[in-house]
C-alpha cells in the first residue's frame, strides 16, 4: 500500500508540470489567435488600414508570446509546448501564402492584415521568418536571452520600419 501510494504521488507530481504546460500553451495560443482575428477583423472591415493592422501585429505578437513565457513550468518538456504555437502560425502562414490570391481565390484576411501588397506570397516572406525566429527563440528561452533580444529588436524594428 505504501508503494502505491507513493508511486500514484510520483505520478501526479510528474503530471503536474505537464498539465501545467498544456494549460499554458493552450492559454497562449488562444491569446495569439484571438489577438492576430481581432487585427485581420479589422483590417478586413477597413476600420484599420492594412499597414496599421501589420504594424500592430509585428510589433506586439511576439512580445505577447514572451510575455507568457513564465507561466510555463521549468520542466523540459515546456520549451517544446510552447514552440507548438510558432509552429501552428507556420503552417497557417504557410497554407495562406500558398493562395494565388486570383479569380474566386482571393486574399484571405490573415494575407491583407499582414502584407504591405495584399499579395499571398508575402505571408512566405517576412511575416514566416518573424516566425520561425519565433519558434527558435521559444526553443532557447531558457538557456540564453538571444531570443529575447531577437523577437525585442524583431518588434521594434521590423514593425516600426516601413
Amino acid at each position: 500500500a505504501g508503494v502505491a501510494r507513493f508511486h500514484g504521488a510520483a505520478t501526479e507530481r510528474a503530471l503536474a508540470p505537464l498539465a501545467q504546460d498544456v494549460g499554458v500553451t493552450t492559454l497562449t495560443l488562444a491569446a495569439a489567435t484571438t489577438w492576430i482575428k481581432l487585427w485581420t477583423t479589422l483590417a478586413e472591415r477597413g476600420a484599420v488600414p492594412p499597414k496599421d493592422s501589420r504594424k500592430a501585429i509585428h510589433c506586439t505578437s511576439g512580445p505577447l508570446f514572451a510575455s507568457l513565457w513564465p507561466l510555463f513550468s521549468p520542466a523540459p518538456h515546456a520549451r517544446w509546448l510552447a514552440a507548438v504555437i510558432p509552429a501552428i502560425q507556420i503552417v497557417r502562414l504557410t497554407l495562406a501564402g500558398a493562395s494565388s490570391g486570383s479569380g474566386e481565390d482571393k486574399p484571405n484576411s490573415l494575407v491583407k492584415a499582414i502584407s504591405r501588397t495584399g499579395e499571398a506570397k508575402e505571408a512566405l516572406e517576412g511575416p514566416l521568418l518573424y516566425t520561425i525566429v519565433l519558434l527558435l527563440a521559444a526553443l532557447l528561452w531558457r538557456e540564453t536571452p538571444v531570443g529575447l533580444v531577437a523577437i525585442a529588436q524583431m518588434a521594434a524594428g521590423d514593425g516600426l520600419a516601413d
